[in-house]
């Protein structure tokens, strides 16, 4: 959590007034509730690991494999996209849309890449930012076990559009929801423009369709991806809807008395396109749930819904599992809260879980950085779907403690995205300086490709993307002068970046062995 800078905030009015020659007011800039991560070791499954960190993991009877890091790249955090805004928070959630392998041996094809609610003012306060995607071609060659290393970085990704979002006439927005627009269901806005707001974390993309989800709601919507255009919401069960004093609250700058803790709604999403499931789940747990401090906010929620990918503008899902997530923790008993979700097999999944040291934090060495492994199959763990625990009343783990006769599902580590001997392949490190070689604090996506090897059907490449919370020293951010009008283009300089320079996007490409995975051909993928 970087701290409040009231110059910057000074510095944004300023930049305003001059495009637009009106004070841009006080409450465009909302204060922002600071979201914990923390440090050290995590449970794991049965695994072996060689010195250079890449083993095998055990679950389900089969057998995952880590074959190491092959491609690194970055975006720039000058970039800015076709509105003339800074590209930056785009690793919250990414999506591969087509993807192919050449006959030299190299790949190449194109990835949506989207951000979350907006440069944040050095993580104090959230902004007027028009929820979006963008959409890159990819290229790389994976490194050879040959070559000599540090290597050069050999993942390109070149920016072709961006895709707004809207809900109804009006675009969204990334300020703190202090009003309920009522209706069914009851959806987030800001009193500044009236518009609803989104902090944009998990993505599926469905052919014409995307599925967004939300850390505000936390809310799943459904968009149309020829016009940006919000279709249809799906709301979670009532003990997930934020509440206080009876009624709903969406503001993230403080916690509710039941629901998703703040800041901490959905942030993984994935589709189980061989069985029509959509699933998502909650960075950690809900308050009842323990959700209040990371020392008892370990037991998270993974949300499974019906829904038919062939039919993609039909999103009106019944839900059919939830489970309980026992997310791993430090040695001091702090959570480490999951980042991302992604399908790897019948009740297999991918979580991201990690701490939140690195560029972009205060602390540079990393401890726990992992696409982990979690099985809603293996110990038969609890499906507590439509049961009394949907309603606020009925907590699964009261102050961090799980309630006898619930089993969770456990997250087990599988591909450490710290490793030493890996990020070394690309002249990276995961502590010392703080510079552009660090591993990024926020490593918050996963993507799936096949290899295409006909030796190893079940290799595949995962992909991992870093958000830099916007962290640049040449930041371009629009919004609407007194929550009306034109978007007015203003400049900013990220307090972090002023203290450790600019923060590039970090994407990252490994090779893994997913047993019986089979993905599906894109529509997009999950």
């Amino acid at each position: 959590m970087r701290a409040s800078t009231t110059g910057l905030l000074a510095a944004v009015t300023a930049a305003f007034m001059a495009a637009s020659a009106a004070a841009l007011p006080q409450h465009h800039l909302t204060a922002r509730a600071g979201t914990a991560s923390s440090s050290s070791s995590a449970a794991s499954a049965t695994s072996t690991a060689s010195s250079d960190n890449v083993g095998t993991t055990s679950l389900d009877g089969k057998e995952f494999v880590n074959h190491g890091l092959v491609a690194f790249g970055r975006i720039s955090a000058a970039d800015v996209d076709s509105f003339g805004e800074s590209i930056g928070g785009v690793g919250s959630a990414i999506a591969l849309e087509s993807f192919s392998k050449k006959a030299d041996g190299s790949f190449s094809g194109s990835i949506r890449l989207q951000p979350d609610r907006g440069h944040n003012q050095g993580g104090a306060a959230t902004s007027d930012y028009r929820a979006r995607s963008h959409l890159y071609d990819l290229a790389f060659t994976p490194l050879d076990k040959a070559a000599k290393t540090p290597a050069s970085e050999n993942f390109k990704l070149t920016y072709r559009n961006t895709l707004l979002y809207k809900q109804g006439s009006n675009f969204t927005t990334g300020l703190d929801p202090d009003q309920v627009r009522q209706g069914q269901p009851p959806l987030p806005v800001a009193s500044y423009d009236n518009h609803v707001t989104f902090d944009t974390e998990g993505l599926v993309d469905v052919g014409p369709v995307l599925i967004v989800s939300d850390e505000y709601g936390p809310y799943i919507y459904a968009i149309e991806k020829a016009s940006g255009r919000v279709f249809a919401t799906l709301a979670p069960p009532a003990a997930i809807v934020p509440m206080r004093d009876g009624k709903t609250n969406f503001t993230a700058l403080s916690n509710p008395t039941t629901g998703r803790t703040a800041n901490q709604g959905f942030e993984g999403l994935t589709l189980d396109r061989s069985n029509g499931m959509l699933w998502a789940l909650l960075q950690s747990a809900t308050i009842q749930d323990g959700g209040s401090s990371k020392t008892t906010n370990r037991y998270s929620r993974l949300l499974g819904w019906a829904y038919d990918p062939t039919k993609p503008f039909n999103l009106q899902p019944t839900l059919k599992e939830e489970y309980v997530v026992q997310l791993p923790a430090s040695g001091k008993g702090n959570t480490r809260a999951s980042s991302e979700l992604h399908i790897v097999g019948d009740g297999v999944f991918l979580v991201l879980a990690r701490d939140g040291n690195g560029f972009g934090d205060n602390t540079a060495q990393t401890t726990y950085k992992q696409a982990a492994l979690v099985s809603t199959k293996e110990d038969n763990p609890t499906n507590i779907a439509g049961t009394k625990y949907d309603q606020p009343q009925n907590p699964v783990s009261p102050g961090g403690n799980l309630v006898a006769g619930i089993t969770p599902a456990v997250v087990h580590d599988f591909v450490d995205l710290r490793a030493t001997d890996q990020l070394s392949k690309f002249g990276l490190r995961n502590d010392g300086a703080f510079d552009q070689n660090l591993i990024a604090s926020k490593l918050e996506s996963l993507a799936l490709a096949s290899v295409g090897d006909k030796q190893s059907p079940d290799d595949y490449f995962l992909f991992v993307v870093s958000d830099n919370d916007f962290v640049t020293l040449d930041g371009k951010q629009a919004g609407q002068i007194n929550g009306t009008g034109a978007y007015v283009l203003a400049s900013y300089q990220d307090p972090y970046a002023q203290q450790h320079g600019s923060g590039d996007t970090q994407a990252f490409v490994y090779r893994v062995t997913l047993p019986g995975y089979r993905q599906p051909a894109f529509l997009g993928p999950n």
